[in-house]
């Protein structure tokens, strides 16, 4: 889980950084694209990691 996490963030930074360079249209979807999945992928997780801590 920390590593979807701290990839989620790394990747937000690299978009977010890639906004002051001239780059193709397609650098900037794939990165969004690639921040969207693995954002899904960490919020899964973390909501597994939340249900199974309400559990107890």
């Amino acid at each position: 889980m920390k590593f979807f996490v701290i990839l989620e963030i790394l990747l937000i930074t690299a978009r977010i950084t890639l906004e002051f360079f001239e780059l193709p249209a397609a650098a900037y979807t794939a990165l969004t694209w690639a921040c969207v999945v693995v954002g899904v992928i960490a919020a899964v997780f973390i909501g597994i990691r939340i249900y199974k801590d309400i559990k107890k």
